[in-house]
């Protein structure tokens, strides 16, 4: 496995409120933090440190899609409890792909509009499900793709943790064939750069650091969120 990640501020935000974790070769997970006061910076930072501390040194073989989907849910319910505790952490929240991969198959959790991408036989296909607003009007075919891109409240999410106890958690599952390679990203790069553009930087062999390479590539775009990612490349 090749694995790169990055991480950068961008162009108009004054903090990086994204966080992300990359434990070779099992556990990788990209939260994007959203609220006031850096708050969004402590909700992504708490769902990280609670991952790493539930899975680091769990048996990969119970990992399974329900045991990540209860490791998220805790995270939402120490989230919770910041914000309960601290007035300036009132309404934090933040999305979580968190993605796992382990002797031929992954497992994945998610909830909000980061990602998760499978790249097969040259072609890039979207794991993951975007519980954002303007996702649901393109669901109900209220919007065209077209204008969904260039929607004025496109950063509004449906789903996120550390928002509700009730939490609703995707959970998915898929084979991993030599050669796939997997991208984990924040929307500050899927808002920025196209999924044609991520196949193709992802498949550029003469590309070694992909991700940083991806970010760069979000930033001369104009950068206008943070922008996290990590590409996992299976030899």
């Amino acid at each position: 496995m090749i694995i790169t990640h990055a991480t950068d501020i961008g162009c108009v935000r004054t903090t990086n409120e994204d966080s992300y974790l990359c434990i070779e070769p099992h556990i990788y997970a990209v939260a994007d933090g959203m609220g006031g006061h850096a708050a969004g910076e402590i909700a992504s930072r708490i769902m990280v440190d609670t991952i790493k501390f539930h899975l680091e040194n769990k048996n990969p073989d119970e990992c399974s899609e329900e045991c990540l989907k209860s490791v998220v849910l805790e995270a939402n319910k120490q989230i919770m409890k910041a914000s309960s505790e601290n007035p300036d952490y009132n309404g934090m929240g933040t999305t979580i792909s968190l993605f796992y991969v382990h002797y031929g198959y992954a497992t994945w959790a998610h909830v909000g509009d980061s990602r998760i991408y499978l790249l097969r036989n040259g072609q890039i296909y979207q794991l993951t499900n975007d519980h954002s607003l303007v996702n649901e009007l393109l669901k109900q075919n209220k919007i065209t793709a077209q204008e969904a891109e260039n929607y004025p409240h496109k950063n509004i999410l449906t789903r996120a943790a550390g928002v509700s106890v009730n939490l609703n958690v995707d959970t998915g599952y898929c084979d991993v064939l030599q050669a796939d390679k997997f991208l984990i990203c924040s929307d500050g790069l899927t808002n920025m750069v196209d999924n044609e553009e991520l196949k193709n930087i992802c498949y550029d062999s003469n590309i070694k650091d992909k991700a940083q390479h991806l970010v760069q590539r979000a930033i001369n775009y104009g950068g206008k969120d943070n922008i996290t990612c990590i590409v996992v490349e299976i030899s």
